[in-house]
């Protein structure tokens, strides 16, 4: 799974920071922060995360999140907030 900046298909940007396990069940996960408001940390499963979504009332069709490039010292300065380390 590539680091960097993701857009969810509802529009809103997100960090995906790292991978983990789920101890449970072993299933692999991804963890990743939003770039807005509080800057919430999320993990969702890797196969969701990865999913294709189609959503009639968006008229779109496509990734769940879409990669839209690496993270950049121009992004630490807008995104302050955001965890100290990748």
């Amino acid at each position: 799974m590539k680091k960097g900046i993701y857009q969810h298909y509802k529009g809103i940007y997100y960090l995906v920071i790292t991978e983990a396990t789920l101890e449970e069940t072993l299933a692999p996960m991804i963890v990743y922060q939003a770039l807005y408001d509080e800057y919430t940390l999320w993990i969702r499963s890797q196969e969701d995360f990865l999913s294709h979504v189609t959503s009639e009332k968006l008229g779109y069709s496509g990734p769940r999140f879409l990669y839209i490039r690496d993270w950049t010292g121009q992004d630490e300065k807008n995104h302050p907030k955001r965890l100290s380390s990748l």
